[in-house]
């Protein structure tokens, strides 16, 4: 027994001596080292079957202004229908640096601000390509009197695609132990009084449609480095996978 708590005890002690040494850290900070990602000119006003709805809003992060400016650098809120007449809001929202004291907001928080009820959390996946390797999301609901807003979203913390507060904090404290502070960026989809299902079909053919209008070179900025290696994606703009690539060349 003295074993185990001798060895708790030493853990402990290891794990707050790594995280000292992590906060004593002189960090650089990547977006200032790299530049931050020219959101405006990758989100399309048109794409696919999707057009501009123009004066519609949206829930955004409700922090004072002077905190939201330093957590936020970039923020696109917009309305997008279909030709059959459907709706999906999406909010690219993003923040250069992702430390403790300035990170970006989940929507659960988001939305409870605005007097909503949020519920049914979870995490789960989407498939954008023809299977595979899937992206990692977290859906809720939040209502409020008679509106319903069924809500897909997910965050990219440096090169890591996040879906709970524990995933976050993780790829942060990787980081930080590389002398590194990582931006991030919330990319989130909803739709309105629409049924479950219909929602989930809306929200992940907008999301589709719109990845595939991104150039290569930048689809990192929305998924990481990690899901843009996956057959998954590969698939969904045409590209071959990751087994195909090395298939052909095991041939040759």
């Amino acid at each position: 027994m003295k074993l185990t708590v001798h060895s708790a005890l030493a853990a402990v002690a290891i794990l707050c001596a790594v995280v000292g040494a992590q906060a004593l850290t002189v960090k650089t900070v990547i977006a200032e080292r790299d530049g931050q990602p020219p959101y405006a000119d990758l989100v399309p006003e048109q794409f696919g079957d999707w057009k501009l709805v123009p004066s519609l809003r949206l829930v955004t992060p409700t922090e004072p202004d002077a905190l939201a400016n330093r957590i936020y650098s970039q923020m696109i809120g917009r309305g997008y229908t279909d030709s059959a007449g459907n709706i999906v809001m999406l909010l690219v929202a993003y923040g250069p640096r992702q430390s403790d004291k300035l990170q970006l907001h989940m929507p659960e928080i988001c939305y409870v601000a605005e007097g909503f009820r949020v519920s049914n959390s979870t995490p789960t996946k989407i498939d954008l390509g023809e299977g595979g390797q899937m992206l990692d999301v977290r859906k809720l609901v939040a209502q409020r009197e008679n509106r319903v807003e069924r809500i897909t979203y997910w965050m990219r913390v440096g090169d890591d695609v996040v879906s709970t507060l524990l995933d976050r904090q993780v790829s942060k404290l990787r980081y930080g132990l590389q002398g590194l502070i990582p931006d991030g960026v919330l990319v989130r989809v909803s739709t309105i009084n629409v049924d479950a299902q219909t929602a989930d079909q809306l929200q992940t053919k907008f999301l589709a449609d719109l990845l595939k209008t991104v150039p290569d070179s930048q689809l990192k900025y929305f998924v990481g480095s990690e899901a843009i290696r996956s057959s998954a994606f590969a698939r969904t703009r045409g590209e071959p996978s990751a087994e195909k690539t090395a298939a052909a060349a095991s041939k040759s």
